[in-house]
């Protein structure tokens, strides 16, 4: 029996470390796809350019490399184009280019920028900062995608880098735990009633039903969070899973990458944790303490103990009470006030009324 429990352990250790190699080289390849389509589109544009080639060569290349290479998907004559459109839109990162950028100056053609001498030369060949940090993550699908319907370039950039951002909101506005979060699927949504159904959750690489049977429960949305988590589905990348929160490779998210990559970056740039010189990182806040910080905010503001307990997703208001009894208040003078207009009104009324009812202790 031990021997078969060793066993089991061992298999569930082997399987994640599978999936999440498969990952990596899966981001990876996707990577290097992307920068060989931005370079080919810097090829065919500079060719353009320099030569006065018209569209006309687009169509010739597709049946060129088709007939030279008839292993090789991914170049017809509209998938050129787009590799063409793909340079042009992320050419120049204007962000993070110095000064000369005060000199831009627009051409005929928007899809263009025109540079000054120094900084093209400087460009020339060499993907932008933005495309290897962002752009390059997400799927080209989902790149084609958020360039046919996001025309702005800047607001393109700010869907793609959105997920982790609403992750966090998600965390701190529903109080869910991180494998719920990790396993929301858009069809969890109740756009009409403004909610979330917890479902499910993932953990350790596979996918179980909810803790208990309160664990699986529906969390109201703010406003605020609902609009966001309605952004966020234009640019969330489509997956075969239908989830919220997908890695770049469509598949759930890792959590140890998402803490080191995402999580604990975020704490040092708001400045609730210090990264020291040796690389350590303190004052992190882990991230189920975002749980907490949900239920306190709740009782800070005096809602109901049942109302808190079902949101959680507690087997019982005894254990939300168990858990933060020590953030109750000891005294309550707003209670006592709403007690005295419930009672007084503005005359008086109700007292009088309780009164010649003979109402008594």
């Amino acid at each position: 029996m031990k021997e078969l429990t060793f066993y089991a352990d061992l298999l569930s250790e082997i399987k994640p470390r599978i999936r999440q190699a498969q990952v990596k080289a899966t981001l990876s390849a996707n990577a290097e796809m992307l920068l060989m389509y931005w370079d080919i589109g810097r090829m065919i544009h500079e060719r353009q350019r320099k030569k006065g080639w018209g569209a006309g060569v687009i169509p010739r290349l597709a049946k060129d490399i088709r007939n030279d290479m008839p292993e090789v998907k991914g170049f017809s004559e509209r998938n050129i184009k787009r590799m063409l459109r793909f340079y042009r839109e992320y050419s120049v990162s204007l962000p993070i280019v110095p000064q000369p950028v005060a000199q831009l100056q627009p051409v005929e053609n928007k899809d263009f920028i025109k540079v000054p001498q120094p900084v093209a030369q400087l460009l020339a060949g060499h993907p932008p900062e933005i495309l290897r940090r962002t752009v390059a993550k997400i799927p080209w699908g989902h790149n084609i995608l958020l360039m046919e319907k996001v025309k702005e370039r800047p607001s393109r950039l700010w869907y793609m880098q959105q997920k982790y951002k609403i992750l966090f909101m998600m965390a701190i506005f529903t109080g869910a735990r991180q494998g719920e979060l990790l396993g929301l699927q858009w069809g969890d949504t109740d756009w009409e009633n403004k909610q979330v159904y917890i479902q499910r959750t993932y953990t350790k690489g596979q996918f179980f039903d909810t803790k208990t049977k309160t664990s699986r429960r529906k969390i109201d949305l703010a406003p605020t969070m609902l609009l966001q988590l309605k952004k966020w589905k234009l640019a969330c990348p489509p997956n075969d899973l239908n989830l919220i929160f997908p890695n770049e490779a469509g598949q759930p998210m890792n959590y140890s990458n998402m803490m080191s990559r995402h999580y604990v970056p975020a704490l040092v740039r708001a400045g609730i944790a210090t990264k020291l010189e040796n690389g350590k990182i303190e004052g992190a806040i882990r991230f189920h303490d975002l749980r907490h910080t949900y239920a306190s905010l709740l009782i800070e503001q005096g809602e109901n103990i049942k109302y808190i307990q079902a949101q959680l997703g507690h087997s019982s208001p005894m254990v939300t009470l168990n858990v933060y009894a020590h953030l109750m208040k000891p005294t309550n003078q707003e209670a006592a006030e709403r007690l005295e207009k419930a009672i007084f009104q503005s005359t008086g009324q109700n007292l009088v009324t309780i009164e010649q009812k003979g109402v008594t202790a």
